[in-house]
């Protein structure tokens, strides 16, 4: 999906250093893995081009070659996640479906132990807790 790519790598222009489409099938730009030269920074020799129906990126300077899509996975990872989506739909994917659980399932039952505690049993439970309310109190009465 020669379209679907080209659409990304346009979004992902903006992000890019120097970046221009030379021609329809061509995208150059700087590198972002190892930033091109450092003497002269209008260099671009990062290049996304077209290989057997699929954008290919290369750098001529440090010799990376990946996909484009890999690339996109590599730089970013949010426009990555819509292409994703976006190619999934063309393909005719679709995503699975959730078995939700019957609401037989889901029924609550409140244990009656829990409701009768006394404010002494949560006190020897819940001490740490209990200190710092007595503890607030205390100083909320003094006035400090």
């Amino acid at each position: 999906m020669l379209w679907l790519e080209r659409k990304y790598l346009s979004m992902c222009i903006a992000h890019l250093g120097h970046a221009k489409w030379k021609n329809e099938n061509t995208l150059n730009h700087r590198c972002p893995y190892c930033g091109d030269s450092k003497k002269n920074q209008y260099k671009s020799r990062g290049y996304h081009f077209v290989v057997e129906q699929n954008f290919v990126y290369k750098c001529h300077n440090c010799g990376k070659a990946t996909s484009s899509v890999h690339f996109m996975k590599d730089h970013f990872p949010t426009i990555h996640r819509e292409y994703l989506k976006e190619w999934l739909k063309e393909q005719g994917v679709k995503p699975k479906e959730k078995k939700l659980l019957s609401a037989n399932e889901y029924k609550f039952t409140p244990q009656q132990d829990l409701l009768n505690i006394s404010v002494e049993t949560l006190k020897a439970v819940c001490w740490r807790a209990w200190d710092k309310i007595v503890s607030r109190e205390f100083l909320q009465n003094r006035k400090i």
